[in-house]
């Protein structure tokens, strides 16, 4: 029993001893590496953080009166909250999982998001994925806003698919209107935000598209695609929505649900 506690007195010892050691002047803990014969170990550095924007990028709310042109005034009544609402989002150490490329080392995932979608390389379609009540559409508002903010993008469409909120203060459930329950309601939600006719028929989806693709030339354009996991043919609007992504125009989708969209699996960055 005392053997034991004496080598754990030693463990304990010999890791104080070590800590301190560290913190000597390099020069000095070399030298007497060198005495006892041996190579002192690398110290592990940290990869410094870089961030393209401030930290508090997007936390401002939209001025949406005065931005009409830019935010188009058929997004509907629950993703415009979102936009007018000030610092909606409050950032958590390790709640965004992304994969890293070496191009964003030391970018923290938030930045990460705003390089990916500011880079003409980046990725033209994100989708954060999470639990409800996760924080998935606030944090796509942020995005959205600071992206508008620093001129990374000049126009805003799509919508949210939300049904129903919950009031955070009396657990209310209340019913939203609902922008888009399918593929066929988003486009034509887009039609109206861009002033193009909206007729659906026999072929006339691929001419939408078409049409869609050429009012955004030389724009600098967001689709949101918020709360896909309501919409039945979620994978097939993202096949729609990816005929339109290029190097100027994103696509920012959210969802609770990732099972039907196995396909889309790299383009899924989660929050927990």
């Amino acid at each position: 029993m005392l053997d034991i506690i004496g080598k754990l007195i030693f463990r304990l010892i010999a890791n104080i001893a070590l800590a301190l050691f560290e913190k000597l002047p390099d020069w000095f803990a070399d030298k007497v590496y060198e005495v006892f014969g041996k190579k002192r170990p690398p110290k592990n550095k940290k990869t410094p953080e870089v961030h393209l924007f401030e930290s508090n990028c997007g936390e401002k709310p939209l001025e949406l009166a005065q931005q009409r042109l830019m935010v188009s005034s058929a997004f509907g009544t629950y993703f415009t909250g979102l936009l007018e609402r000030e610092r909606g989002y409050i950032p958590l150490e390790g709640q965004i999982e992304i994969p890293v490329a070496e191009t964003q080392i030391g970018l923290p995932p938030l930045q990460s998001i705003y390089w990916t979608l500011n880079n003409p390389k980046g990725k033209q379609i994100i989708i954060i994925a999470a639990d409800g009540g996760m924080g998935k559409s606030t944090l796509a508002a942020q995005i959205t806003r600071c992206l508008f903010e620093k001129e990374v993008i000049d126009i805003m469409l799509g919508d949210s698919a939300k049904n129903q909120e919950v009031d955070p203060i009396t657990s209310e459930v209340r019913p939203l209107e609902i922008g888009y329950d399918s593929a066929d309601a988003f486009l034509q939600r887009v039609c109206e935000q861009l002033g193009i006719p909206f007729q659906i028929g026999e072929g006339e989806k691929d001419n939408l598209v078409n049409l869609i693709h050429d009012r955004l030339m030389g724009r600098r354009a967001i689709l949101i695609a918020d709360n896909l996991e309501t919409v039945k043919d979620g994978s097939n609007l993202l096949k729609l929505l990816r005929k339109l992504a290029n190097k100027d125009v994103r696509i920012l989708a959210t969802t609770r649900q990732i099972d039907n969209l196995a396909i889309w699996q790299k383009l899924i960055w989660g929050i927990s």
